[in-house]
């Protein structure tokens, strides 16, 4: 009960959906500019951006991605049956400077992988 009295009080599930809102359409932003991104989906803070080359699975491209992420201080994985999707699922108290330095790393480690 105390859990869910803190995600109450402190607005938890507003922010989620908040934060998911911003998050999504700021990878979808991303999206535009980087071809090897073919979807951006999810809700709330649960999110999935799916890697390609070619219009097939890249899964070397989602674990360059998820790698150079971690060396600049971001934690996601990569999942899905031919290990392409890369699963976001950052916690509930996420706020919008977390959230952009997220996405700024995103685009950078996509930007990175094109200019291999």
């Amino acid at each position: 009960m105390a859990v869910l009295d803190v995600i109450e009080e402190e607005a938890l599930q507003s922010n989620s959906q908040h934060m998911g809102t911003f998050v999504k359409q700021g990878l979808s932003d991303i999206a535009t500019r980087h071809i090897a991104i073919s979807d951006v989906r999810g809700a709330g803070l649960f999110l999935a951006v799916e890697c390609v080359s070619n219009g097939a699975p890249n899964a070397t491209l989602a674990s360059f991605v998820v790698n150079h992420l971690r060396q600049n201080g971001v934690l996601i994985s990569a999942t899905g049956p031919d290990g392409n999707i890369l699963k976001i699922r950052p916690p509930l108290v996420l706020q919008q400077p977390e959230a952009q330095f997220f996405l700024n790393n995103v685009d950078a480690a996509f930007a990175a992988a094109a200019s291999q």
